[in-house]
């Protein structure tokens, strides 16, 4: 009862954390938003295979529609050209987790505040198979808000901000600082995210805010029951992470529905009674409402490039369009040997 979940409970957040994938291929010039990659039904290493969540391919897509499309085989395939080593790729990707406050207390001023639950691959090296599935969020725990103040730092222009529960001034507010990714990196990032919801199967509907630019990605975990050593069977979190905003991003905000069961029947599988992209987009927008934002005009909400970035090409009409999902998050399913965990989606 005196336990704050946002701070101190940790879980797998799933595929939200493609986007720190993505944040280490783009500052590695690994690929571009607009680079080819191939997807594929699967990856195998030895016994363990991972695969997307329809366990089909979409082949040649571009990067971005891959990560709207959020496909664990080019996830795990970005992940592994991070280096020339499974060594090297791992720590890059670590070192960006890193960057942007993964692994480390936030510092805010509340009790009992977890670090989560991150493997250095410099002390434990991680095999072939634990780079793969740390690219799409299997095998990292992390508190809500150390996600949050992840995903404001990939929006803001790169600068990784404490949080706090009041902040007796600006200046207060703004102590501490830092300059963690570059802005160019942000930018692109921030193109991505608005990307995932325009994009994204079913997202469009239920994300977006006609006259407001809002981005973010979705990540539906499996939790694992520790007492009975097994997943929870058709249980899931749901995260959904974003901003909002006028002429630029003016609020970040994050939804998790946890411990739930869909029992909705879409055309693209069972769903939740209301989605977490749904759930955000409430909130959304009691947070213009607070703010006292202003719609930007002209801005209907069906463009895909934000104002303050570069103008981001115009997607092909011929390019696959994804499979059917399991809302919110189209992805991740990872299937792996018995006793390693069955994935995210």
């Amino acid at each position: 009862m005196f336990t704050d979940p946002i701070v101190s409970e940790v879980y797998e957040p799933g595929s939200v954390m493609k986007m720190f994938t993505s944040a280490a291929a783009l500052d590695e010039g690994v690929v571009t938003l607009t680079t080819p990659v191939e997807d594929q039904k699967a990856l195998h290493f030895g016994t363990a295979i991972v695969q997307n969540f329809d366990k089909k391919s979409m082949g040649i897509i571009s990067f971005e529609d891959a990560i709207a499309h959020s496909r664990n085989v080019v996830a795990g395939k970005v992940a592994m050209m991070l280096g020339k080593t499974t060594d090297d790729a791992s720590s890059v990707l670590y070192d960006m987790w890193r960057q942007l406050g993964i692994g480390e207390p936030t510092g805010i001023e509340l009790a009992n505040e977890s670090a989560g639950l991150v493997s250095d691959p410099s002390v434990t090296p991680w095999q072939p198979i634990d780079l793969v599935n740390h690219s799409f969020g299997q095998g990292v725990a992390v508190t809500a808000l150390q996600l949050v103040r992840s995903f404001a730092a990939m929006a803001n222009g790169g600068q990784l901000v404490p949080p706090h529960i009041y902040a007796s001034d600006d200046a207060a507010a703004q102590a501490n600082v830092q300059q963690v990714i570059s802005p160019d990196l942000s930018d692109a990032l921030r193109q991505l995210m608005i990307h995932v919801v325009d994009e994204g199967p079913n997202y469009a509907e239920e994300t977006k805010i006609p006259g407001y630019i809002v981005g973010g990605k979705t990540g539906t975990a499996q939790i694992w029951d520790s007492q009975s050593g097994m997943w929870l069977p058709d249980t899931y979190n749901h995260t959904f992470v974003g901003f909002v905003g006028h002429d630029r991003p003016e609020a970040i905000i994050l939804v998790r529905i946890h411990d739930t069961i869909p029992r909705v029947p879409k055309k693209w599988g069972m769903s939740l009674e209301m989605t977490s992209n749904e759930l955000w987009r409430r909130v959304a927008m009691d947070a213009i409402s607070v703010l006292d934002l202003p719609p930007l005009p002209g801005y209907d909400g069906s463009q895909i490039t934000d104002p303050g970035s570069p103008a981001a090409p115009t997607p092909d009409p011929t390019a696959p369009t994804g499979q059917p999902a399991d809302t919110p998050d189209p992805g991740n399913v990872a299937a792996q040997q018995t006793g390693a965990a069955p994935g995210n989606r």
